[in-house]
């Protein structure tokens, strides 16, 4: 549904990718580890937009379903176009997973003695969204949206464990990561045309 758009796939980001770094933030300085924040979880909000996604067998216009565009919201054109079912679920997916994150990162940050080394630890998350829009201005972004996005969802997951193992040893978790600059600077160098095919 975002297709190769970054400012929408920064709309499911919260949602589907980085609600576990939250949740670990929170739990490196609280020592709480909460998947529920309100209403909904982690999973719970991912059975949801899972959910939205497998349904899609069942209609015989497969993925087509998410354009048939929303009766009560058809006349809104802020997209310059009708709002989509697709879109609702892309707004869902936001909303949601922003008031999970920032719930978790908040309760973190206040749980934080050493606000210094709390900032530093959300560098990695900061990172994740940087390569996630760099990786827009790559000429083979169109071609390989995906790829460019499991390669920074594969940075997140590994962050994410490393400040889960850190936590569960009780020790220091140290932010310095070389992935992002090293990502950055070859689709830098890729967006400039200093390298060929």
């Amino acid at each position: 549904m975002t297709g190769d758009c970054v400012w929408m796939m920064m709309l499911v980001v919260p949602g589907c990718m980085s609600a576990h770094y939250s949740i670990e933030y929170r739990s490196h300085f609280t020592h709480w580890h909460i998947t529920v924040v309100g209403l909904i979880g982690a999973t719970e909000q991912l059975v949801c937009l899972q959910g939205c996604t497998i349904v899609n067998f069942f209609f015989e216009a497969s993925n087509g379903i998410m354009n048939v565009p929303v009766p009560l919201l058809a006349s809104i054109d802020i997209l310059g176009r009708p709002v989509t079912v697709g879109d609702c679920i892309i707004l869902f997916t936001f909303l949601t997973g922003l008031h999970f994150n920032l719930t978790n990162l908040v309760y973190g940050w206040m749980g934080a003695k050493d606000k210094t080394y709390a900032f530093t630890t959300l560098l990695p998350y900061m990172c994740f969204f940087v390569m996630l829009t760099s990786a827009s201005y790559s000429r083979y972004w169109k071609s390989y949206t995906y790829l460019f996005v499991v390669m920074n969802g594969l940075f997140l997951t590994y962050v994410t464990a490393h400040l889960n193992v850190m936590t569960m040893a009780g020790r220091k978790f140290s932010p310095w990561f070389y992935e992002p600059v090293l990502f950055c600077v070859i689709v830098y160098a890729d967006a400039a045309g200093m390298v060929s095919n």
